[in-house]
């Protein structure tokens, strides 16, 4: 039984390691928080296993216990599969799949802009030049748009776009590409 238990936090340490392999790809922070969550669950659970006392697992006992750690395992993967392609499925305009190759192809001097799919779509009300730099407001709070990240060439969606991450808990521009005002 002893080494069932460890094959079984092992099996709870693998999940972990590659929920955490997922959340660290992740470009949306609140989806990498929720499989850092579900990560540090499995090494709660493994941990857990690893305590456990040998002598009190029945075969039967230990049967249920691998049929539910086999679900857990499978809902952690079906979880982060799930994530992905969400992430991949929104990633354009659906009204434009036209544009998709040329949302992919977006690079500013920080790196690419990724595919689209945690853009965000500036109102007009919400950028603005100062002192011949670029300014954007994301989630409430504006944030001054480094040179290096405005995206060059035409805007082929019209519309003022953003890429942003957060640093320390303030939001900054990864990419930004503004749209025609009016």
């Amino acid at each position: 039984m002893t080494l069932q238990i460890s094959r079984r936090r092992k099996q709870y340490l693998e999940t972990a390691q590659t929920l955490l392999r997922a959340a660290r790809t992740m470009a949306d922070s609140a989806i990498a928080y929720q499989l850092k969550a579900l990560a540090d669950d499995h090494l709660r659970r493994a941990e857990k296993a690893s305590h456990v006392d040998a002598d009190f697992l029945t075969a039967e006992r230990e049967s249920e216990i691998w049929c539910k750690m086999s679900n857990h395992m499978w809902h952690a993967t079906l979880v982060v599969l799930a994530v992905m392609a969400l992430g991949r499925a929104h990633a354009h305009d659906y009204q434009h799949p036209e544009l998709n190759g040329w949302y992919e192809s977006l690079r500013s001097g920080k790196g690419p802009c990724c595919d689209g799919s945690d853009a965000k779509r500036v109102d007009d009300a919400d950028w603005k030049t100062k002192d011949g730099h670029y300014r954007v407001r994301v989630d409430g709070e504006w944030v001054d748009v480094p040179n290096d990240a405005v995206v060059d060439g035409p805007n082929r969606a019209g519309r003022t776009m953003v890429w942003p991450y957060n640093l320390n808990g303030h939001p900054k521009a990864r990419c930004f590409m503004p749209g025609s005002m009016g």
